[in-house]
């Protein structure tokens, strides 16, 4: 039962839990215009992935369509299995990544067509979920398609917002280097752990073990 689209139903209390931790780990507002400036002072050029809502896209757009020096592609993440709570809205089953890179960059044209693909469509990855607890984690095989199509071996993926990991887990089985930022030590920590396999259960998977050099 939803009364005045706020739902009394189980469902509805789970998606308010949801909301309210992403609210708790500022994960719903975005980020700040002015640290696209820092960002790409500290990048060797401009290949950048943001996921964001649509708000935030429109400022992207605006933002960065009135330069000359980049390009833009619009990445859509559609899930097949969403959880079913509209609360007078559309469903939430898709998710906005825009790329902005910089013209006459790389462009990894070896790494097939899989790799340069707008949309696409999967359930939603509940084990990982499971496994790392991050309210916001994106399939795996979607960011190595990121970072297959716009790296090489050992360039630096960087990832100031690295929340579980799954960044920087990508960029190590790509035989990458890796960067990656966090501010809550939470997620720090669940990434740490991911690097060298564990999850929150303890449990260890040794495909994610960082050996080191």
């Amino acid at each position: 039962m939803e009364t005045g689209g706020k739902g009394t139903s189980e469902l509805a209390v789970r998606f308010r839990n949801r909301y309210s931790n992403l609210q708790e780990n500022k994960l719903d507002v975005g980020m700040n215009l002015p640290f696209l400036k820092e960002l790409e002072r500290v990048c060797k050029y401009i290949y950048i992935y943001i996921w964001c809502n649509k708000n935030l896209l429109f400022q992207l757009i605006n933002y960065y369509s009135q330069r000359e020096d980049v390009l833009l592609d619009l990445i859509t993440w559609g899930k097949t299995n969403p959880m079913p709570l509209c609360n007078n809205h559309f469903l939430n089953d898709t998710e906005y990544c825009l790329c902005i890179h910089e013209k006459g960059v790389m462009w990894n044209t070896n790494a097939g067509a899989k790799v340069k693909r707008k949309c696409y469509m999967t359930s939603v990855n509940k084990e990982d979920k499971d496994n790392f607890g991050h309210p916001t984690i994106k399939p795996i095989e979607i960011i190595q398609n990121f970072i297959l199509n716009s790296s090489k071996e050992d360039d630096i993926v960087f990832d100031p917002f690295m929340g579980s990991g799954t960044t920087c887990v990508a960029a190590k089985r790509l035989n990458r280097k890796y960067i990656g930022f966090e501010i809550e030590e939470k997620w720090f920590n669940v990434a740490k752990d991911r690097l060298q396999g564990i999850n929150q259960k303890g449990e260890m998977n040794l495909f994610d073990v960082d050996y080191g050099d």
